[in-house]
């Protein structure tokens, strides 16, 4: 059987050798399902590559590295490239959560997601980042021995260096990023206004878990460490006052009876990780949209779940699911003291943690020396009584 497997393999290697890019040296995998089966014979991983016709960033790519025989050899030594026209095949687009390009993701053969960022335009970067996350996470290797994963950095990352990166146009159809959901999502920028406002509080299913804080940094949460599974649940029934709560009122101005003063529009919450889904991002390594009529507070922040399911799964434990010191950037925290939120575009997740970065290289740093950094945010949360 293994020796089937070994010719199907080769008979496929030389199947799309023959559709390589003409200016590219890269041989690159006719479709993403051959490049799964040839990286599950040769025991690598997948890098998926999604341009896009109307991109220059992608073509200066095109001429610059993947024509670059140097290139092309790096990365074969532990990948199997495809290309994904992202104009031309938007359903896999949306299966990663891509909406702009130039972005590679790198997927094991299972297709489960391990690594992804914007394309970089200078090749030694490029590759000395390909070789770095092969090294630790090569299929070969038990997943439990690196005990980390890069996670599904955001849909809508944006570059992190000078490069440009071409954005989805407003006019193209934004729908859901995973087959098995219809709810379209949002930019980064906008959170799902319409569905939480206050004035229908019958339709909400929000609920609190642990208490209700008003001002929440790491020195300011209550004395439990986030390794603690029982997490105060305090109000969990649906009985708790609903939209409103997370509906930030500014208070009521005392108008004159001869002019009105205007009623100022009522804010909306700021969504923790930007509206997605923290349950299906933690167990299925999947950046899902929230649905607004599924929500919880916890630690000062307000999350969207995908299904009341992932909402009981989360109140049930909230620390499993939460970014660990309420999401803020913990390599900064460490090393400098600073409290700096984390972005989703940067996250990662070890042991089963969430981890959220405030830039590319907060990231990197932490990915050099994970297990450093994750027994010191250990300490640091033990010794200041810090929860997530």
């Amino acid at each position: 059987m293994s020796s089937i497997i070994r010719t199907s393999a080769v008979g496929l290697l030389l199947a799309f050798q023959s559709m390589i890019f003409a200016e590219d040296a890269v041989r690159w995998a006719p479709d993403l399902e051959t490049a799964k089966r040839v990286a599950a014979s040769k025991n690598q991983l997948v890098l998926i590559h999604f341009f896009a016709d109307n991109c220059p960033p992608c073509r200066r790519l095109d001429a610059n590295v993947f024509s670059q025989t140097s290139f092309a050899q790096a990365v074969e030594q532990n990948y199997i490239p495809v290309k994904i026209n992202a104009s031309d095949e938007p359903a896999i687009a949306r299966e990663f959560g891509v909406d702009r390009w130039p972005q590679d993701v790198v997927v094991a053969p299972s297709g489960q997601v391990v690594y992804r960022m914007i394309s970089p335009q200078d090749q030694d970067r490029y590759t000395g980042i390909l070789a770095q996350v092969s090294a630790k996470l090569n299929p070969s290797s038990s997943p439990a021995a690196p005990g980390a994963s890069m996670v599904a950095q955001a849909a809508n990352t944006t570059p992190v260096a000078p490069q440009a990166s071409q954005q989805v146009a407003p006019s193209q159809s934004q729908g859901s990023r995973y087959s098995s959901f219809t709810s379209n999502p949002a930019p980064a920028q906008a959170d799902p206004p319409q569905q939480v406002a206050p004035q229908q509080p019958s339709g909400s299913r929000f609920v609190s878990s642990g208490p209700s804080p008003e001002q929440v940094t790491p020195t300011q949460a209550p004395g439990q460490s986030r390794f603690n599974s029982n997490a105060p649940q305090q109000s969990v029934a649906p009985s708790q006052a609903p939209a409103q709560q997370f509906a930030q009122q500014p208070p009521a101005a005392s108008a004159a009876p001869s002019a009105p003063a205007a009623q100022p529009e009522p804010q909306q919450p700021k969504f923790a990780i930007d509206g997605y889904c923290p349950v299906t991002l933690v167990e299925q390594m999947k950046w899902q949209k929230g649905d607004p009529r599924w929500g919880a507070q916890h630690q000062g922040q307000v999350y969207l779940f995908s299904s009341q399911n992932e909402q009981q799964k989360f109140l049930a434990n909230p620390n499993q699911f939460s970014p660990v010191m309420s999401g803020i950037d913990p390599v900064a925290y460490l090393g400098k003291g600073q409290v700096v939120p984390g972005d989703r575009r940067f996250g990662l997740t070890y042991r089963g943690t969430l981890y959220l970065f405030s830039s590319e290289e907060s990231l990197q740093a932490f990915w050099n020396d994970p297990q450093r950094y994750s027994s010191m945010v250990q300490q640091a949360m033990a010794s200041q009584n810090m929860r997530r």
